[in-house]
């Protein structure tokens, strides 16, 4: 109750179905949905970020939470005690600007252990998800397949954004040529 929630992701594993919430105040709240369509809360941790959370993703295997804030910094939470408490794992520190995108990859044998961000200052970061730190080694990353696609920027949309190359021309007159260029390879309505 009272909270300003500016982000959410479901997780549905085949169990309870998860829903994580980030808020305006820096908080984190995980609910679960019952088989009566009830919701419940199963833990909160206030103010665990230094503001806003501006963007918020389950990981494949439904225990770790990836939170990115507008301080440009994404925070790894663990679930534990059956998903009574959220701890934090680490942070992933380097880009200047609010985090726009995040995403977990999903073909890795072991689960998704690398993320992606984007950010405010149009930079694009991948990042070891265990060890929270940045890979500058990503020409074996390229093909990575992700389990969602929220970052503006990546190997994925490297092309479709080339007529735009610079970020004046994303935030100005040319950003619906670019819109419209990327619904069509995606398929996206205009």
């Amino acid at each position: 109750k009272g909270a300003t929630i500016q982000c959410a992701d479901y997780y549905h594993p085949g169990s309870l179905p998860r829903i994580a919430l980030g808020t305006k105040d820096g908080s984190v709240i995980v609910l679960e949905v019952n088989d009566m369509d009830e919701v419940s809360e199963l833990c909160r941790a206030n103010k665990i970020a230094r503001g806003r959370i501006t963007v918020i993703k389950i990981c494949p295997d439904g225990e770790r939470i990836a939170l990115g804030c507008a301080d440009g910094t994404v925070q790894i939470l663990q679930l534990t005690d059956y998903c009574s408490k959220l701890e934090l794992l680490g942070k992933c520190k380097g880009h200047k600007g609010a985090i726009t995108g995040l995403d977990w990859s999903a073909d890795l044998p072991t689960g998704g252990d690398i993320i992606q961000t984007s950010s405010s200052t149009y930079k694009h970061f991948l990042w070891d998800a265990d060890q929270c730190v940045q890979l500058t080694d990503m020409s074996g990353l390229r093909n990575t397949e992700w389990l969602t696609y929220n970052c503006m920027l990546g190997y994925v949309v490297k092309d479709i954004w080339n007529a735009c190359q610079d970020s004046a021309t994303l935030n100005g007159s040319r950003t619906t040529a670019c819109w419209d260029m990327w619904s069509k390879t995606s398929g996206m309505p205009v």
